[in-house]
């Protein structure tokens, strides 16, 4: 699902962001990205509570109504929610911004190398040790990812003004984007992973509880929105996606709803399994995409 999803999503979105006809501001879609996805958890959490009523007025007639009334209630750790969005939002924004400063295969290779910092920060973050197993298939991985890139743009190179000042700067720029991107993703992994965690408050009189797989999808996207529509405004890709609005929305639907999709997935794996285990599979997955 998510290698299938994202096939899709990564040929529109290239020509969404570097065709200069039809090139849309990469903030105002990912706003539109954003505003499908709360759409699609909504629908997802409608059928999903339709069937857990369903299950529990079955299981409430055969066993009773049993309660605890010293059992603390769990809520949600809507504050750890917020800084999981801004990560999202702040690495899809410096990944997308880079796109136009570098070829997508640069960009896809350079992301595709997140599993070694996502490493180093949970290592950090989390205090999680990681075995010479993992270490080792991380970095076989990464320098896999890294020879497949040099050969490919080997012959690339040559063809290209080495001598433009501009496009040495463009270039620069676009990579730090890029390595700030990774950077963020180490962060966006560490707090996916410390949402999994149930927290007791000694002080509170509740605790915080893990969020299942929707529930993580429609508070990320929802409050990924606090900050991206602010900053589209900012940068004025606002204005212009609005202007350009109907003559690109059928690309915008495929990339959405392919967006959406895979949406689902991945929240699916992180939630069963683990935020490693999504990116390894996320990582590749861009081997189809290049």
């Amino acid at each position: 699902g998510i290698c299938v999803s994202y096939l899709y999503y990564g040929w529109f979105q290239e020509r969404l962001f570097t065709n200069p006809e039809d090139r849309l501001g990469p903030s105002f879609v990912l706003v539109t990205s954003c505003i499908t996805n709360v759409l699609v958890a909504l629908v997802w959490k409608t059928i999903q509570q339709q069937m857990t009523t369903s299950k529990s007025a079955v299981d409430s007639s055969i066993s009773g109504d049993i309660s605890s009334s010293t059992s603390k209630p769990a809520i949600l750790n809507h504050k750890l929610l917020v800084a999981t969005s801004f990560c999202y939002v702040a690495a899809m924004t410096s990944s997308n911004e880079a796109i136009p400063m570098v070829s997508y295969p640069v960009a896809v290779l350079a992301k595709s190398c997140k599993l070694i910092p996502i490493m180093l920060v949970g290592q950090f973050v989390e205090r999680k040790l990681y075995s010479w197993t993992e270490w080792m298939a991380a970095l076989f991985i990464s320098s896999g990812i890294v020879i497949f890139h040099f050969s490919r743009l080997s012959g690339h190179a040559s063809k290209e003004n080495d001598t433009d000042d501009h496009y040495q700067q463009q270039q620069t720029y676009g990579m730090s984007l890029l390595l700030l991107s990774l950077l963020l993703d180490g962060l966006l992994s560490s707090c996916q992973n410390l949402l999994k965690r149930t927290k007791a408050l000694p002080d509170q009189n509740f605790t915080y509880r893990e969020p299942n797989a929707v529930e993580t999808m429609l508070y990320v996207n929802l409050y990924s929105l606090l900050f991206l529509v602010p900053w589209t405004i900012h940068n004025g890709q606002m204005e212009d996606g609005l202007e350009r609005f109907w003559e690109a929305s059928t690309r915008l639907l495929i990339v959405n709803g392919a967006v959406g999709c895979g949406q689902i997935f991945i929240f699916l794996t992180v939630s069963w399994y683990s935020s490693i285990m999504t990116t390894t599979i996320t990582t590749t997955r861009k081997f189809f995409t290049i």
